[in-house]
């Protein structure tokens, strides 16, 4: 009976620390890492004192993965730095393999409503650090100013695309990167969806709504352009996917329409992007932010590539071989910004060339298949938003990125053959 409760004990504190590791994941990397670590570690004293292993079934997409940047860093000169965050590729599979009756329903809605409330609370305290930041005393009067510098002539939105904003961009994202965080909270909106469909409470039916509309508000103070872009298209596939009247589907096409009009035409960047775009579509070796600038990392990232295109540089050579590209084009401010790639597809070519970039690709498409053919719409909203971000951003280079993947594409993949193995 003692051996009985302790073994409920453990499995609940396993349980515990699975939905907080979802919880923290838009928080610093401390955080996941210690709680990834601390899942494993139970789970192994779980199999110690079990005497026995789960059989442990890994899908070959992430191992290999692992594998290919470890022996690229190796042969290449690359330093351990750059292989760590790697390390997730291989631990976040043998962490959920040990733990196969965490893919649950129960459970799995559990962990949609804890990686939620971490993207709330998120929020909350940047937007709270915000306008703590915001706030000042001058003369014993209490002002509020959210311009980074309080003298400049911008107005509130214009200081965002300027000298900053507090409540803008970088400056509000303080725990991530704009791209990467933007991308959580578009995931997220998927969740919340997800959340609500298997709910049939009226009024949990009603604060997912809220909690729903009240991302595309964090969206529009964020200002990741590909994140808004993500977020619409999401609404778009919604709209025609759920089954109701034609004036239903047509009021939330209305809705969907002030959307797209609130974001390209007030928000500042996205106004910015709508009316630069094509005049900067060419090349300016003198840009410094926005698409101008990624299409500098683009060009030279093809240079590098149309010499290497078969195995590529090494992982371990790639940045430096980047950084060589740039100053030979000119291209000052990405050489010393030391700006990587801006896209997964590119970054493979540079460090493996077609061999990395088709270890990803048949990866990817494989799972695609998978998605569609079970049908597995969880997976499939999931690679699809990882495979469009990717187009804009090297979501593998950084810990974010890789927690990110390795998170969610496991928990959805393993999950289905798990449900399918079982019958």
């Amino acid at each position: 009976m003692r051996n009985k409760v302790q073994n409920i004990t453990l499995k609940s504190v396993k349980e515990y620390a699975f939905t907080t590791l979802f919880f923290v994941v838009p928080f610093y990397r401390n955080l996941s890492t210690i709680v990834i670590v601390t899942i494993v570690l139970l789970s192994l004293i779980d199999a110690f004192r079990r005497k026995s292993l789960p059989q442990i079934r890994l899908n070959w997409f992430l191992p290999v993965l692992f594998f290919y940047y470890v022996l690229s860093n190796l042969f290449s000169g690359g330093s351990g730095s750059s292989i760590e965050k790697t390390l997730l590729l291989l631990i976040v599979p043998i962490m959920f393999a040990l733990n196969l009756n965490f893919y649950e329903q129960d459970l799995r809605k559990q962990i949609y409503l804890s990686y939620i409330l971490g993207i709330l609370t998120a929020e909350t305290i940047l937007v709270a650090r915000a306008v703590y930041n915001s706030v000042s005393q001058i003369n014993d009067h209490w002002v509020f100013n959210a311009k980074v510098f309080p003298d400049s002539d911008y107005g509130f939105l214009t200081a965002s695309i300027r000298d900053g904003n507090y409540f803008f961009g970088e400056e509000l994202s303080y725990f991530l990167h704009p791209i990467y965080f933007g991308l959580y909270i578009v995931f997220a909106q998927y969740l919340i969806v997800e959340v609500f469909r298997s709910s049939q409470n009226k009024r949990i039916r009603g604060l997912l709504i809220v909690c729903f509309l009240l991302q595309f508000l964090f969206l529009f103070l964020l200002s990741s352009k590909g994140a808004i872009i993500s977020s619409l298209l999401l609404v778009f596939a919604l709209i025609l996917g759920i089954k109701t009247p034609r004036t239903i589907k047509a009021v939330a096409g209305l809705g969907l329409s002030a959307l797209i009009a609130l974001f390209f035409f007030l928000n500042p960047r996205m106004k910015d992007f709508r009316e630069t775009f094509l005049t900067r579509l060419s090349i300016n070796p003198e840009a410094r932010f926005g698409h101008d600038l990624r299409i500098l990392s683009w060009d030279a990232s093809l240079e590098v590539i149309k010499n290497n295109w078969l195995f590529g540089v090494g992982e371990g050579k790639k940045d430096s071989v980047l950084m060589a590209a740039y100053e030979k084009k000119g291209y000052i401010f990405p050489a010393r910004n030391k700006l990587n790639s801006h896209n997964q597809y590119l970054d493979f070519l540079i460090g493996g060339g077609v061999i990395a970039l088709g270890i990803f690709g048949v990866g990817m498409v494989i799972l695609l298949y998978r998605s569609l053919s079970q049908p597995n719409l969880q997976l499939l909203a999931f690679l699809l938003l990882f495979s469009f971000t990717a187009l804009y951003e090297n979501l593998l280079s950084r810990y974010a990125g890789v927690l990110f993947f390795t998170l969610f594409l496991t928990l959805f993949e393993i999950k289905k053959r798990t449900s399918t193995n079982s019958n």
